[in-house]
C-alpha cells in the first residue's frame, strides 16, 4: 500500500462526496428542510459548513485506507474493481457511518437541544 496514494484518493473522495452531498442536500432534495416537524433537521445555512468538510476528508480518507487494505479480495481489474467495491459499500449501507457519526450529528436539531438542557 502506498500512502501516497492513499491521500490523493482520500483528498479526491472527500471532494466528490462534498459535491454530491451538495447536489442531494443542497439542491435535489432541498424541500426536505421544509417538512414538519421543522426541527428535525438544520437549515443548510445553520450548519457548520467546515466543521462538516473537515468530518467529510477524515472518513474519505478512511474509505481510501479500507479499499487500499481490501483491494487484494476485490474481484476484477481497473475500473472494475472500483465499481465492485462501491456496489459492496451501497450493499453494505451506503452512509451509515458516515451519516451516524458526521452529517446526522451536524445537521440535526436534536444536537443542540441536548447540549441545551
Amino acid at each position: 500500500m502506498k500512502i501516497g496514494k492513499v491521500v490523493v484518493a482520500g483528498v479526491v473522495v472527500g471532494i466528490l462526496q462534498s459535491i454530491w452531498g451538495w447536489l442531494t442536500c443542497g439542491w435535489l432534495f432541498n424541500w426536505v428542510y421544509t417538512l414538519e416537524p421543522a426541527t428535525i433537521w438544520k437549515s443548510p445555512e445553520e450548519m457548520p459548513f467546515v466543521l462538516m468538510n473537515i468530518t467529510n476528508l477524515v472518513f474519505a480518507f478512511l474509505l481510501a485506507l479500507v479499499y487500499a487494505l481490501v483491494y487484494k479480495g476485490i474481484p476484477g481489474k481497473g475500473v472494475v474493481k472500483g465499481l465492485w467495491f462501491g456496489l459492496i459499500r451501497l450493499a453494505g449501507g451506503y452512509t451509515s457511518w458516515e451519516s451516524r457519526i458526521g452529517n446526522v450529528y451536524y445537521s440535526s436539531s436534536w444536537n443542540n437541544n441536548l447540549l441545551d438542557s
